[in-house]
């Protein structure tokens, strides 16, 4: 990405609305404008892997903001993720043991999580 002048941009964002016109300033200047002081480069690569796809039908973990789940996961979409013969974990034990030290079935054949409250997620156990 090419250094942008940030005075310059502010000065002609302050002309187009003076004039009533609408305001535009292209996508790789605002993004210029959020990380300016924050030398950083990213490594960028395009996939089809939309994250849960590739663990369907796995035994999956998912580390959530107040419990970890465990089960099946047989359905995923942008909203929630659907997992079969699930159970909570509320102590995990030593990480590289075989099994959690404390997971309850939660008595239901299927459960919903909402994806915006996963903070990880994988084959852990």
């Amino acid at each position: 990405m090419t250094p942008i002048n940030v005075e310059s941009v502010a000065r002609r964002m302050k002309v187009i609305a003076k004039h009533g016109g609408d305001l535009y300033v292209p996508a790789t200047e605002v993004i210029a404008l959020a990380v300016k002081g924050a030398e950083m480069k990213r490594l960028i690569t395009e996939t089809e892997d939309d994250g849960f796809s590739p663990l369907m039908g796995e035994v999956v973990t998912l580390l959530c903001a107040n419990y970890f789940y465990t089960g099946k996961l047989i359905r995923a979409n942008s909203d929630f993720v659907e997992l079969e013969d699930p159970a909570i974990v509320y102590e995990t034990g030593e990480w590289t043991a075989k099994a959690y030290k404390d997971v309850q079935a939660l008595g239901c054949k299927t459960l919903r999580v909402r994806v915006a409250a996963i903070e990880a997620y994988g084959i852990i156990k």
